[in-house]
């Protein structure tokens, strides 16, 4: 598996919202590959991942959507996924998730499926004791939700 290093400063937000027990979007991108091969990062304001992750069995992504999305990007108000990102993950599409992280600095993680478990790896930033604790049991129940091998670790080729 390949891994794509991607700007994603525009989304790295900082949010006095940590601690949060309710997690929010605040802005979402899809991460398109142009026909010259480069990716390209493109502002949504139709496309609410966690909207469409919390009403549906499966993730499509909204009619309006460009062609070639590779990956989705949101800014959160936690960088914490739920286990309903699974089902980006297993419609095809990685996910970057950033939000406030330890010390309350913006960190980015990014979400794939690789050799059929759930993956993360945290590009930028770090996470508290607490929010690594809650990443690996979020992985966990997406991996228990979906009938994937769990994985939580990092991902190995990061």
């Amino acid at each position: 598996m390949k891994l794509y290093r991607v700007a994603a400063v525009a989304l790295l937000v900082p949010c006095a919202a940590f601690g949060s027990e309710q997690n929010a979007e605040m802005l979402c991108a899809y991460n398109v590959q142009a026909s010259d091969g480069r990716f390209q990062i493109v502002p949504s304001e139709t496309l609410r991942v966690l909207d469409r992750v919390s009403q549906s069995q499966s993730f499509i992504l909204p009619s309006d959507a460009p062609e070639n999305v590779v990956a989705l990007m949101c800014a959160r108000t936690s960088p914490i996924p739920v286990v309903g990102d699974a089902l980006v993950l297993m419609a095809g599409y990685s996910l970057y998730i950033s939000g406030p992280g330890k010390g309350n600095k913006s960190v980015l993680i990014k979400l794939s499926i690789s050799d059929g478990a759930f993956r993360y790896e945290i590009l930028g930033g770090g996470l508290s004791d607490r929010q690594l604790s809650d990443l690996t049991a979020v992985i966990d129940a997406m991996a228990e939700t979906s009938k994937t091998e769990p994985a939580t670790t990092p991902d190995p080729q990061s």
